[in-house]
């Protein structure tokens, strides 16, 4: 009863991604959970740019392969991933 389900739907387009990278990021301050995918061979694309366009102490949690042997689901702040960037192959499905 005291938590809150937020939906909130934002595409993020290529040439407004920095601006709803953004909003996002003012909805994870107000304890929005936001999950999002990208289309597998902009999945880097996808991550340098929320890597350069979010606060580092947001957190960021990658999953990719979920259910399978080769399952990755790492959640680190946006300071810690620009440290050690995973490399997202471009056939490879990720929920952000």
């Amino acid at each position: 009863m005291g938590n809150n389900l937020h939906l909130t739907d934002i595409y993020l387009s290529i040439k407004e991604k920095s601006k709803k990278l953004k909003e996002l990021e003012r909805l994870a301050k107000q304890n929005h959970t936001q999950l999002f995918m990208e289309t597998p061979f902009r999945n880097m694309s996808l991550l340098s740019d929320v890597l350069a366009h979010c606060n580092g102490e947001l957190k960021l949690c990658i999953a990719t392969d979920i259910s399978l042997e080769t399952e990755f689901i790492v959640t680190k702040t946006i300071s810690e991933w620009k440290k050690d960037i995973p490399n997202l192959k471009n056939d490879l499905q990720c929920l952000y």
